[in-house]
């Protein structure tokens, strides 16, 4: 799998491909604790039973820092690898080898960094934008976003369920994997996309080669693209407008 570049901090489905990529519980430990937490690597080293509020399901306020709230998973790893020894990573090093391994495995170069950001991002979209992004995800259209690369790095559920393979199998895979209009390669029309500002045609998703009507805007974040599909009718099919053979970006 091609390494994508990352940008700071993980988009949603970024994390779900990386977490899927743990192949071992102390790996999963160490990046949900800094996903979780946004602790330093120097404080996950030094982490202690005592740290932990484990009534309350909580790492203990410190450093000015507030308490945080744990995933249960996250609190069932911690009591695991906390007691009766610590078995955490013992050196910065090692927590390092241990994200940069997980991410190879994910196609992604990633550090502890991410990870700690992407918590730091997460808290600060507690809000009505993070409403926003739930109702994307319930959406009944299929919403795609991919990079300039034309990978994929987030995705919607209804996309998920009509592309019929697991999210984390899906992030990080290339758009003509899955879908094609007629004989036009991708790699042909997609430098022209990229100069674009909106399209709407048609695309067929080549699993079950269903056809759909979409909308896709390049860069609406720079160096992001998303699109959104919906099963093709028979009036979409009479009423959309290519500017040309070659546009089409799924």
């Amino acid at each position: 799998m091609a390494h994508t570049r990352l940008r700071k901090p993980l988009w949603p489905g970024e994390v779900d491909r990386l977490l899927a990529s743990c192949d071992k519980p102390r790996e999963r430990l160490v990046v949900l604790a800094l996903l979780e937490t946004g602790i330093s690597n120097d404080e996950l080293l030094a982490l202690e039973p005592r740290d932990i509020d484990w009534h309350n399901g909580k790492l203990k306020a410190a450093h000015g820092r507030p308490a945080i709230k744990l995933s249960i998973e996250l609190r069932r790893l911690l009591k695991r690898h906390l007691e009766p020894e610590n078995l955490l990573p013992h050196t910065d090093r090692q927590i390092q080898r241990i994200v940069k391994a997980v991410g190879d495995r994910a196609g992604m170069q990633v550090t502890p960094d991410h990870l700690q950001l992407t918590h730091q991002m997460r808290t600060a979209y507690q809000s009505p934008g993070h409403i926003l992004l739930e109702a994307a995800n319930r959406a009944s259209d299929m919403i795609l976003i991919v990079d300039d690369h034309r990978l994929y790095v987030e995705i919607n559920e209804a996309a998920v369920a009509a592309i019929g393979e697991p999210r984390h199998k899906i992030l990080g895979r290339r758009i003509e994997e899955f879908f094609g209009a007629d004989d036009r390669p991708v790699t042909t029309i997609w430098p022209k996309f990229l100069n674009s500002t909106e399209q709407i045609g048609i695309c067929q998703l080549k699993r079950d080669r269903t056809r759909y009507l979409y909308r896709a805007r390049a860069n609406f974040v720079p160096g992001l693209h998303v699109s959104i599909l919906r099963p093709l009718s028979v009036l979409d099919a009479s009423q959309v407008q290519l500017t040309s053979d070659d546009d089409w970006e799924p």
